[in-house]
């Protein structure tokens, strides 16, 4: 689960920079040539940038309910998080 945290999060981040470049190239040179080869990247783009921001938005509620069957059934997890000087720090959670 970790990895594919990981993947959707660069993925997302890396896809959305041609993204917004061919949202520009597409403004800009309507009638070019250019602009019809854009448009034909441009809808794969915006549908994995759709998909991977509808997982990491979702995230956080599926870390929530996963956290709450684990404290039901009384088992302990170690939850390890990213602080801003990048060093990890892990704790225990019920």
């Amino acid at each position: 689960m970790k990895t594919l945290n990981h993947w959707s999060r660069k993925i997302h981040r890396w896809l959305s920079i041609p993204l917004a470049l061919t949202i520009i190239t597409m403004t800009l040179g309507r009638e070019t040539s250019l602009a019809l080869v854009v448009q034909r990247i441009q809808p794969p783009l915006m549908l994995i940038i759709a998909l991977t921001g509808i997982y990491l938005y979702l995230l956080p509620y599926i870390a929530r309910q996963r956290r709450a069957r684990q404290g039901a059934t009384g088992t302990k997890q170690v939850v390890t998080r990213h602080l801003r000087d990048g060093t990890l720090k892990s704790t225990e959670v019920k």
